[in-house]
């Protein structure tokens, strides 16, 4: 299948979610996943693109690759979410990918 998310978001464009954590000051904006959903729940080392503001960056961002198994559990702990659907449908086929997985391990 198609990576739904695979176009970059340019400056001016939505990206494709975004995720605060108003306690920490750090607010992660996807402007691409770089895998297709099924592909990047077998690859530990899959990556975003992301535009990243935090107390560090003084008012500005800095965009960059990061790593997908880094940045689950930091989405987890954010407090607010904004996801756009090609986001929900990769989020969606990546834990569904997951969950198969999982199953599979549990056959054994």
């Amino acid at each position: 299948m198609a990576n739904p998310c695979n176009r970059e978001i340019r400056t001016g464009e939505e990206p494709y979610a975004v995720f605060s954590n108003t306690e920490t000051g750090w607010t992660w904006e996807v402007l691409k996943f770089w895998n297709a959903p099924e592909n990047a729940a077998t690859d530990r080392y899959a990556r975003v693109m992301c535009r990243v503001s935090s107390p560090y960056t003084y008012g500005g961002a800095d965009i960059g690759d990061c790593y997908l198994s880094e940045l689950l559990p930091q989405w987890n702990r954010c407090d607010t979410r904004t996801i756009g659907d090609d986001a929900r449908e990769w989020l969606q086929r990546f834990y569904v990918t997951l969950d198969n997985m999982e199953a599979g391990t549990r056959d054994c």
